[in-house]
């Protein structure tokens, strides 16, 4: 299912930059509007003041009008617009939006071009020209120099192809008037006259040999092709990989907003530790138990500004790969996450996954495209190092007259008929050139087969190592539950001791916070 997904995606993502990329002039690039509008979505965060760094502190054993200023302001959760989604709509606003996957497609539609590029090669081409041309040859007439004056006017226009069978057509019409000027042998005068020639010829080369056949002649197109197949699979690799990117993000945005919620708990655990030991200063308590708690409740709200902190860089991380207008990545919002972790065994075959990441895996098809490449190469290469062969064949029909309309009335003479058939033979003397061509085609043939295995064993250690993880994990989980009960139970044996009038020496108080550290630790590692 993911797959299909993936596949659509990546149609979609390419028809979209093939409707997109016309022949028409593209917009002009105007980094000023885009510097206006990330400034106008960074006015959107409140910064705070950064207030100064403090020489002392305030004594916490005296009461005091405002309780709140015996808590660091750095602990204080900070107010800004937060917005919770579900890890299948970010996936699809990355799906239609992300600018990495969008650069990806472009590729895909840049080779569409090279494909018709290609192609063209089979367009018929029509063809025009027109000559004018004065002679004046030499002659002798009556023992006198008098050479005769020729004027041509020739008008030729016709169409030609080539065909992927190596065939090339020709068909051209051609008009030529001329006009002449001759003494003759009894007088002097000049004799003028004109005379016109209507053509139309037919002509056709057939390689036999080199060139010849639909695989050597097409192989420009089918290489183009794999191109553009590789292109696509390039941009559904990116797509992967933000996808992959996403999940971890987001799965990383849960671990930080619960880390967030287990430094809070320990921040008040500490506090409460504080509030107590202040209560029972009157009697086996001195200042030495205070200052311990008091360093836990400064260290550890430092600890809690910082997890609030990853969990702004991971849903700007998130913003990022989005790239949705609707959440900018300098706008003020804060993505939470809207959906919770969820641990329950999954039964995976090593067999069933290798097999099928051999079928699926981008750079497994990538290679296998370019192996179908190098075999067509090599069809070409072994074709050019044949000889030259060509079969020429040729008719044209002619008709001469004093005029235009006699020329085209004389169309019906057989005697008119022209035709000729050929053989053009062109054999290079040791080939050098081709032969070595040839040798190298096949030797990048075997190259990329062996990539093709490479990429194998590569992709099976991968699945073998990605599956061995997900077990060492699933272990680690299990013994990470153990360690936050056994953290658990330690902690509350200690709070139990407390409660029995345990005498609050500063072992006994730096032995509770260990222990409160331990227990947060824990679920850390846990959450992780």
């Amino acid at each position: 299912m993911m797959r299909k997904t993936l596949g659509l995606a990546v149609i979609s993502i390419t028809t979209a930059m093939l409707q997109g990329c016309g022949i028409g002039q593209p917009s002009p690039f105007d980094p000023q509007s885009i510097e206006a509008m990330q400034k106008r979505q960074a006015s959107e965060n409140v910064m705070r003041e950064l207030s100064q760094l403090p020489t002392s502190l305030p004594d916490i054993t005296k009461p005091v009008s405002n309780p709140a200023q015996t808590r660091p302001s750095m602990a204080i959760q900070p107010n800004k617009p937060t917005v919770r989604l579900k890890l299948q709509e970010i996936i699809h606003r990355a799906v239609a939006n992300n600018l990495d996957t969008r650069v990806a497609s472009y590729q895909s539609a840049i080779d569409e071009t090279r494909i018709l590029e290609a192609e063209a090669r089979f367009d018929p081409t029509w063809f025009s020209n027109a000559q004018g041309q004065r002679q004046n040859p030499q002659g002798i007439i009556n023992n006198n120099f008098a050479p005769p004056e020729v004027n041509s006017y020739v008008l030729a226009t016709g169409m030609k192809q080539d065909t992927d069978l190596g065939t090339h057509y020709e068909a051209t019409m051609q008009t030529t008037e001329q006009r002449y000027a001759q003494q003759s042998n009894f007088s002097t005068a000049l004799t003028r006259g004109k005379s016109w020639d209507d053509q139309v010829i037919l002509k056709a080369t057939q390689p036999l040999l080199r060139d010849f056949g639909g695989v050597v002649n097409r192989a420009r197109i089918t290489i183009a092709r794999n191109d553009q197949k590789i292109s696509q699979l390039d941009t559904r690799d990116q797509l992967e990989k933000i996808l992959q990117q996403v999940e971890e993000a987001y799965w990383k945005l849960v671990q930080g907003e619960q880390d967030v919620e287990i430094q809070e708990q320990l921040l008040k655990a500490a506090e409460i530790t504080m509030d107590i030991l202040i209560k029972r200063m009157v009697g086996d308590v001195n200042m030495v138990q205070v200052a311990q708690a008091r360093a836990a409740v400064e260290s550890r709200a430092t600890e809690l500004v910082r997890a609030r902190a990853r969990v702004e860089d991971f849903s700007d991380q998130i913003k990022r790969l989005m790239s949705d207008p609707e959440y900018p990545v300098a706008g003020g919002v804060v993505i939470k996450p809207a959906d919770e972790a969820f641990a329950q065994p999954v039964r995976l075959s090593l067999s069933d996954q290798i097999a099928t990441a051999l079928q699926n895996r981008v750079e497994l098809l990538q290679q296998q495209i370019r192996i179908d490449s190098a075999r067509i190469i090599i069809k070409a290469a072994d074709n050019n190092a044949l000889p030259k062969v060509d079969l020429t064949a040729q008719i044209g029909f002619e008709g001469i007259g004093l005029n235009w309309t006699d020329s085209l009335n004389s169309w019906d003479d057989s005697k008119l008929v022209n035709w000729g058939l050929g053989i053009q033979v062109e054999v290079p003397i040791g080939n050098r050139q081709a032969r070595a061509i040839q040798a190298r085609t096949h030797l990048q043939y075997t190259q990329a087969v062996a990539q093709w295995q490479l990429h194998a064993d590569t992709v099976a250690n991968d699945v073998k190592s990605a599956l061995r993880e997900v077990e060492t994990s699933w272990d680690e989980s299990i013994a990470a539950r153990r360690s936050v009960f056994a953290a658990q139970d330690a902690l509350t044996a200690i709070e139990e001791r407390e409660k029995g009038n345990q005498q609050l020496t500063p072992e006994f108080v730096n032995l509770k916070l260990s222990a409160q550290i331990t227990v947060a630790s824990a679920k850390s590692s846990e959450t992780r």
